[in-house]
């Protein structure tokens, strides 16, 4: 095998499987957040989310994903009169001006995975060279975009995660 036709391959593999992870963490973030339910259902609350956003494509989840920014969500925390046991309820949104640059790159996002999968891997001829190297400068520039959004998406879980340890010290410490 050439050395142009490993490296492209390699370079394929690696934009497909940060996609997959930047995937893979919208679904986690989604699963765990804006929820409301008796506390000895918690688990089977998150499972069901979790379920749910295992099936989704990538757009799908972006699309979820947008909606927490700039959320009103003050109905999540509301419960029901008549409840006989201790209910949890979990909200968080993003307060962001940017809005409309966040969609736009998310949007970038599908697109460039979408032209990976159905356009450049389909004309994609691992015995040219010439079709190699243009390929990797592809792949390159997407590789940059991508690992923006996996940053990101990173802080994201971060700050989550950060939000949900306080929420339980301080109902311990109470």
């Amino acid at each position: 095998m050439s050395d142009w036709k490993n490296e492209a391959l390699r370079k394929i593999g690696r934009n497909l499987v940060n996609l997959s992870k930047i995937e893979g963490m919208l679904k986690l973030f989604l699963s765990r957040v804006n929820f409301q339910c008796p506390i000895n259902e918690l688990q089977s609350t998150l499972e069901a989310k979790k379920k749910r956003y295992e099936k989704m494509t990538l757009g799908q989840v972006i699309k979820d994903y947008l909606r927490t920014y700039n959320s009103d969500l003050e109905q999540i925390h509301q419960y029901p009169d008549d409840r006989k046991e201790a209910w949890v309820s979990f909200s968080f949104t993003t307060e962001t001006e940017a809005l409309a640059i966040h969609k736009r790159d998310y949007d970038f996002l599908i697109r460039h995975r979408n032209k990976l999968v159905h356009e450049l891997l389909i004309r994609f001829n691992p015995e040219s060279e010439k079709n190699c190297k243009a390929l990797i400068e592809k792949l390159d520039e997407q590789h940059q975009h991508i690992q923006r959004h996996s940053k990101y998406q990173q802080q994201q879980l971060y700050v989550l995660d950060e939000a949900i340890r306080r929420y339980f010290m301080n109902q311990s410490n109470q």
